[in-house]
């Protein structure tokens, strides 16, 4: 499980990243569409930090290898990873409802 959150936090830095260099540097604004994924980036980032908190409390293992105080210990970082990662989804639809918007708007004009 590890593998999978840190793998995909390194894939969506480097897209992160490099929107934002083309942002910077190419076509010299940043969109708000850019702005939303940027800050479901740093958030999800914080999310991938509990999520590895998470698993070293015994997320991943069975219910029924844990001790009664590793199990209880267990679900409530769970319930923690879970209700974290729900802001960084809303975040990252704000910034694809806007990209949206956006592409919409350009042939309106």
């Amino acid at each position: 499980m590890l593998i999978n959150i840190w793998v995909g936090m390194f894939i969506s830095g480097i897209a992160v990243g490099l929107r934002a260099f083309s942002a910077t540097h190419k076509d010299g604004k940043w969109r708000w569409d850019f702005i939303w994924i940027a800050l479901a980036y740093a958030w999800s980032l914080g999310c991938a930090v509990i999520g590895t908190i998470a698993v070293t409390k015994g997320l991943g293992l069975h219910f029924y290898d844990l001790p009664f105080a590793q199990l209880s210990n267990t679900i409530h970082w769970i319930w923690i990873f879970i209700l974290t990662g729900l802001p960084g989804t809303v975040l990252s639809k704000f910034g694809n409802k806007s990209e949206n918007v956006a592409f919409l708007t350009r042939f309106a004009r």
